[in-house]
């Protein structure tokens, strides 16, 4: 019997690896996070925010920042004390309780679709008002090209969403500039700097409240970049540091906007249901009036698609966590590519959710009204969540970061509820009431105690075999390994393996032993 020679060429090079992925940088996170937040000020919420504040809305405006800056404050310090994962859901659960971490999860989800929602409807009847398209060709147009860009990839994606940021950016700053040309040249109040942004028509510290509120609804989506933990540079600090840089880069074009169209345009009864597209219109005729549109459509395209992005991955970080079935939710792509990491089964989902909810382009009051309650809920939940951690449960003995910063939070959470509507009331609550009762029918929301850090906030590691956000390989955030892991772990750990679990888990019994401090200061 003849035999058949293989000759093995070792001269010939081996078989290219399969690309890494390239982790998110700060200024992807930042991008994602602008672009949730940069259409709600100039066409959503101009009008309400002068009505509530009774033309102060430059005072509305500081209340707002400081409410965000304490929110924001003590994002920071509660992720500090579980550095194990990076979202709502994990800083909730173990801060407060697992349930609660569901239910404000189910309310953050609700707002990561319903501002993006309204953007569209907004930019879709201004395009067909204005140029005759249909109102549903512009809609599923829209919701085609969110789907497209975030099915490429995280980083395709914040590379598109950065050249239209620039292109928005640019067309707010001409704006900005052009108002304040025109009011030194006479128009509105007359003077570039002048009182009348903070004082109205009479306005008080109450009115300054009830506009604060609404203005606390244009930072929100501050925290969408907790969605993209997974993808990001090992860095633990790099989400924090995008909460800061988006809320302050957010800040200062909220705030020269609303100061610049209080001087152009003077509160009274008849100016008060005017948009920033009228008093662009009125400062600097028809050209600044198209360049601002033209601005404003862009950027709700970029709010649905960072709407888009973050709803799906907040739905696959809670199916990581077993908060929601992981069959579904935990499942990307069916050919995992290192630079394309989508879930994509949750992304199909937001999509068709997305084009269902603009059915109720009729109902707009209240799906803004829906969006103003969840924000101000999750707002409230992480301040309450703080309170609880630091001050009741007596791990933060400083009086002021344990009680008086979080309480400083709550109360101003509270504002954006002052001014919702009874039916949009109902609504939020009867929202609220279903994800209770899902966080308790779940199986899964009562057997993933160990899997909150590692699914929670999306440190974890995938088919491709990507590095996760932390640093981390094959474990958890604790460091303790994950029930999955273990019989693909024991065949490569060699035979000693399950002598050394043996003894790492009496250590761990034994209640006088104490790990070594910690060198690493930052958490």
């Amino acid at each position: 019997m003849r035999t058949r020679n293989y000759r093995i060429d070792r001269d010939r090079p081996a078989r290219p690896e399969r690309p890494e992925s390239v982790p998110l940088s700060l200024r992807d996170l930042v991008v994602m996070n602008l672009a949730f937040i940069m259409p709600t000020i100039p066409y959503l919420l101009y009008s309400d925010i002068v009505k509530a504040a009774h033309g102060a809305s430059a005072a509305a405006f500081w209340f707002a920042a400081l409410t965000v800056g304490l929110t924001v404050f003590n994002f920071i310090k509660i992720a500090r004390s579980y550095p194990g994962g990076a979202s709502v859901y994990h800083f909730i659960a173990e801060g407060a309780h697992r349930n609660a971490g569901f239910v404000a999860s189910w309310a953050l989800f609700l707002f990561y679709l319903s501002v993006p929602v309204t953007a569209l409807i907004l930019s879709a009847q201004l395009i067909s008002k204005t140029s005759g398209v249909p109102f549903l060709l512009v809609i599923i147009a829209f919701a085609a090209f969110a789907f497209a860009v975030n099915y490429i990839g995280p980083r395709i994606a914040a590379k598109v969403c950065l050249v239209c940021l620039c292109i928005v950016i640019a067309f707010t700053i001409i704006y900005i500039l052009v108002c304040v040309l025109a009011v030194g040249k006479g128009a509105g109040v007359g003077h570039v700097v002048s009182s009348v942004p903070y004082k109205g028509s009479g306005a008080g510290f109450g009115s300054a409240f009830l506009g604060g509120g609404v203005v606390l609804l244009a930072f929100l989506g501050f925290d969408s970049s907790n969605t993209l933990a997974a993808e990001a540079e090992h860095d633990r600090n790099i989400i924090p540091r995008s909460f800061v840089i988006t809320c302050v880069i957010a800040g200062l074009f909220i705030f020269l906007q609303l100061y610049v169209s209080g001087l152009i345009v003077r509160y009274s009864q008849e100016t008060a249901d005017l948009t920033l597209i009228d008093i662009a219109l009125k400062a600097g005729g028809k050209t600044l009036m198209v360049l601002y549109s033209t601005g404003i459509i862009i950027a709700c395209l970029l709010a649905v698609t960072a709407g888009q992005s973050a709803a799906a991955r907040l739905l696959f970080a809670l199916g990581r966590a077993g908060a929601l079935p992981k069959h579904i939710f935990a499942r990307r792509d069916a050919k995992p590519d290192p630079r394309r990491r989508v879930p994509l089964i949750n992304l199909l989902m937001v999509s068709l959710l997305t084009l269902l909810l603009c059915a109720l382009s009729s109902q707009l009051p209240l799906l803004i009204g829906i969006s103003r309650f969840m924000g101000a809920f999750v707002l409230l939940a992480v301040n309450v969540t703080m309170l609880l951690h630091g001050f009741f449960a007596k791990n933060d003995h400083n009086i002021v970061t344990a009680l008086i910063v979080p309480a400083l939070g709550i109360f101003g959470s509270l504002a954006a509820w002052i001014g919702v509507t009874p039916k949009q009331f109902l609504f939020g609550i009867l929202w609220l009431v279903i994800g209770a009762v899902l966080s308790g029918i779940i199986p899964g929301t009562h057997e993933h105690g160990d899997a909150i850090g590692r699914g929670a906030g999306g440190h974890d590691i995938d088919n491709a075999g990507s590095r996760s956000a932390s640093g981390l390989s094959r474990h958890g955030s604790d460091g303790v390994t994950s029930k999955d892991d273990r019989p693909h772990r024991k065949e490569n750990e060699g035979p000693g393996f399950g002598r050394r679990e043996k003894r790492e888990k009496d250590i761990l019994s034994d209640k006088s032993f104490r790990l070594p401090p910690s060198r690493d200061r930052r958490f």
